[in-house]
């Protein structure tokens, strides 16, 4: 009975390894990937710009003519509390980039 179930278990193994050693099979590499021109791909590149004046280029003042609207704008990026906000922050990393440098020196 004993060597029955060492037999058994010896079979179990040399199956369990064959197995295994089958899935380690290294097969060959039957995807390929696609072509694909990436060339010219953004509008910048390669000449394709159609539209060379957008309102990008266009200074605010010149696009918006009327003075009163001009006068609302320039009092509303006066007052704009976020830009203000960003503006601080920049400084202060300026000032933190220049307190970094500043460390390098010799004392």
């Amino acid at each position: 009975m004993y060597k029955n179930k060492i037999n058994n278990f010896k079979i179990l193994f040399l199956v369990a390894m064959a197995v295994e050693l089958a899935s380690c099979h290294v097969t060959k590499n039957i995807y390929t990937p696609p072509k694909v021109d990436t060339l010219n791909i953004l509008r910048s590149e390669g000449g394709n710009n159609l539209d060379t004046a957008t309102i990008a280029n266009i200074p605010w003042k010149e696009y918006f003519k009327d003075p009163k609207l001009q006068a609302l704008i320039g009092e509303g990026l006066k007052n704009n509390i976020d830009q203000q906000i960003a503006i601080t922050r920049i400084k202060e990393a300026e000032a933190t980039l220049d307190m970094s440098r500043a460390a390098t020196l010799p004392s």
